[in-house]
């Protein structure tokens, strides 16, 4: 992949269209559109833990609420995008207090990324560091799950529990007045993982990021 287009898919993958990106148009459009979404928006932890859900049982609520605060902000996160049940995106990476290390893979090879308060920073597979000149990631989708509308409790089996979970499809990037739901998997009281799905003009795309404990605890830094 060349620098330029390693730029490229910087830009998109920090202009956060977010973690639940928009898969609508044609089969190439929709495609595009998914491969511009960004992983660093996956990686965000709420500052807010306190559920802001108006609706839905108070036990759902709940349950949301403590699976954010043990999430906390340093942990492990891989992010796999499907359309049409082909993987065209996947971001694995570790979220440490307010800084991202992750890595971005498409058909089109791959490219890390460093974000912390002072900028962002983008290598191409064989590349060298540089500096983007787009802002770090400002759109939070865990602070949206915070922020739901409504939460109410799903299937239970043994320790698992699905949390059904509706959020202002603006805080999700997603253009519109309406909702978008989202399930939670909390296992043990912990956030497992969050998964958004959509149907657009008959394609679906679905986005699912796991979370796990932190591979690489290190601060965040600028790359030397």
């Amino acid at each position: 992949m060349t620098d330029r287009r390693a730029v490229r898919l910087g830009i998109a993958g920090l202009a956060l269209i977010g973690l639940f990106a928009s898969c609508g148009g044609s089969k190439d459009k929709g495609v595009e559109s998914t491969t511009s979404a960004t992983a660093s928006a996956a990686t965000a932890a709420p500052s807010d833990t306190s559920s802001g859900s108006s609706e839905g049982s108070p036990e759902a609520v709940t349950a949301l609420t403590d699976a954010l605060i043990d999430l906390g902000t340093t942990y492990h996160f891989v992010t796999t995008v499907r359309v049409d049940d082909n993987v065209v995106l996947t971001a694995e990476g570790d979220r440490v207090g307010g800084g991202v290390r992750l890595e971005l893979t498409n058909a089109s090879g791959s490219v890390s990324y460093i974000v912390t308060a002072d900028g962002s920073w983008a290598k191409p597979e064989n590349g060298t560091w540089a500096q983007l000149d787009v802002p770090a990631a400002a759109n939070d989708p865990l602070a949206a799950l915070v922020h739901a509308t409504a939460a109410t409790l799903g299937p239970k089996s043994g320790n698992i529990q699905v949390i059904d979970i509706e959020v202002p499809a603006t805080e999700l990037g997603i253009p519109g007045d309406g909702s978008a739901k989202v399930s939670a998997q909390v296992v043990d009281g912990h956030l497992d993982q969050v998964t958004y799905s959509t149907t657009e003009n008959g394609q679906s795309a679905e986005v699912t990021t796991v979370f796990g404990t932190a591979k690489n605890t290190d601060p965040v830094v600028a790359p030397a």
